[in-house]
């Protein structure tokens, strides 16, 4: 009832939203200036992956395609140890300037060869693509041993030589 008293009191607002009951279209969304948009894809990430799942190519670590089939192909994996079940990826085209051709997840790996299923792509993939996968990420420093010894080592120091004093004083 208030959706309709509102309507007709302000015959223009409705015409702009529709019929009464329907909701109201979403505001348009802002646009992003051309210089911001430039600066965020000049930045470096600390991994290689960007947000919506895209790979940046500059970073990412090339495969060979060795075998495709309907929704699954086969690339080599040699000396990748960190390649698993589960990995996502892209496949480019090379000759197109690195033209997004799929999307997919590795299924499995034996050897050095993964096998990888097809999640989307916007063309049929063939043994001329090259896989892009995500570069590792770098394992984090050891922890500092100096410092776990620098602590232990004047309680240890006290510690023992209560103990040698103590051991003294009874030996006498």
């Amino acid at each position: 009832m208030l959706a309709a008293a509102t309507c007709a009191s302000a015959a223009a607002g409705c015409a702009r939203r529709g019929a009464v009951g329907e909701a109201a279209a979403p505001p348009p969304k802002p646009t992003v200036p051309l210089a911001d948009a430039a600066a965020d894809t000049v930045s470096a990430d600390a991994d290689s992956t960007r947000p919506g799942g895209a790979i940046d190519p500059s970073t990412a670590l090339r495969f060979e395609i060795v075998a495709v089939g309907d929704t699954t192909f086969d690339f080599l994996t040699p000396r990748a140890p960190w390649i698993r079940a589960g990995v996502r990826g892209n496949v480019v085209d090379p000759r197109r300037r690195d033209a997004l051709v799929a999307r997919f997840r590795v299924a499995g790996v034996r050897a050095d060869t993964a096998t990888a299923v097809v999640t989307g792509q916007t063309a049929r993939v063939v043994v001329e693509h090259v896989v892009l996968l995500p570069r590792p990420a770098e394992p984090p420093p050891p922890p500092v041993v100096v410092r776990e010894v620098r602590t232990r080592l004047w309680p240890s120091l006290l510690v023992g030589g209560a103990f040698g004093f103590a051991l003294g004083l009874l030996l006498r």
